[in-house]
């Protein structure tokens, strides 16, 4: 990934739309969509939505476990 993927990639995760990102980055917004494409961002968002599930069903696991040991 260049750097101006990643900062297009690092923006995206915290902006919502193509337009805030390009304001960011000083850069047209049609010029966001290309380097999130080149970046393959859809697959990148997978892959962090994917971990997020992954996370979260472990963590509530465990604290299912715990409360079960605490007695709760």
């Amino acid at each position: 990934m260049t750097r101006a993927q990643w900062e297009a990639v690092r923006w995206r995760l915290v902006l919502p739309t193509y337009e805030q990102i390009a304001g960011k980055l000083g850069i047209a917004y049609q010029n966001v969509q290309k380097r999130l494409k080149a970046a393959n961002w859809d697959e990148f968002s997978k892959g962090m939505e994917f971990i997020e599930r992954v996370l979260t069903l472990h963590l509530q696991k465990g604290a299912a476990a715990n409360l079960t040991r605490e007695g709760v």
